[in-house]
């Protein structure tokens, strides 16, 4: 899973945990482990958010930076930076689980927000993607979903094989687009 759908997850159970301790239904100790619970995944939740990180940016991080990526025709995707650390410092089950459960609702808010953006933006790069295939197919004469792993190698092995059997013709063809080479053709001959 990736990073933001395991935030989620961790984000649910905390929301969860808040419920549980503010209904009467649980003991004092029931709601300690609650709380020790909810203290660990704040921290599982901040270890995600540190480890994850575009091109040594920790995207997820106060300090994470904007990021761009390119999709040829001078288009860019671009990704902003979002803080999902979870600050638990302080947030008590016992004494004040309405607290707690408004500041897990908040990054949740916050996180759903982040997840339709980044969702948008899957989108562009799916639209993106099928452009480029269409040109492919276009330029190659071929359906790329026809052009699997083994067509590949059966059409690198076939080129492989032609060039092997044509080497001469072939060195010269690649001599007449290089001039540096057909240099090196010229002095090897001698």
């Amino acid at each position: 899973a990736n990073a933001v759908d395991s935030i989620a997850v961790k984000l649910a159970r905390m929301e969860e945990l808040a419920k549980k301790a503010s209904s009467p239904d649980y003991s004092q100790v029931q709601v300690e482990a609650m709380q020790t619970e909810l203290k660990d995944l704040a921290n599982e939740i901040n270890e995600i958010v540190k480890s994850t990180e575009y091109d040594f940016n920790k995207l997820f991080t106060a300090a994470g930076q904007a990021i761009s990526i390119p999709i040829g025709d001078g288009s860019n995707i671009d990704i902003f930076a979002k803080d999902f650390s979870f600050n638990a410092q302080g947030l008590n089950l016992i004494s004040d689980p309405k607290t707690v459960s408004s500041n897990i609702k908040k990054a949740i808010t916050n996180l759903n927000e982040y997840q339709q953006y980044l969702n948008r933006q899957v989108a562009r790069v799916e639209d993106a993607t099928a452009i480029i295939e269409s040109e492919l197919e276009s330029a190659m004469g071929i359906e790329l979903d026809n052009f699997t792993p083994e067509v590949a190698i059966e059409t690198s092995v076939y080129i492989a094989s032609q060039v092997s059997q044509d080497s001469p013709i072939a060195l010269d063809m690649q001599a007449n687009t290089e001039p540096s080479i057909a240099l090196q053709l010229l002095k090897d001959g001698d």
